[in-house]
């Protein structure tokens, strides 16, 4: 599992920075406005909680 740990912050990062283009094109009428704010959030959980959990470890 500490093997994969750092994977999740890089995949949260990603999803943030994703998702906050995917709330820009929806502003603009391309896309889904709340599935994108749904991506981002997640994201956001996602690379806070792994981040939290590796400083935790002291690592």
């Amino acid at each position: 599992m500490l093997v994969t740990l750092p994977w999740t912050i890089i995949g949260g990062a990603l999803a943030v920075v994703l998702g906050a283009m995917g709330i820009h094109h929806a502003r603009r009428g391309v896309g889904r406005l709340w599935a994108a704010v749904a991506g981002t959030a997640l994201g956001v959980g996602g690379f806070v909680g792994s981040t939290a959990l590796i400083w935790s470890f002291g690592g």
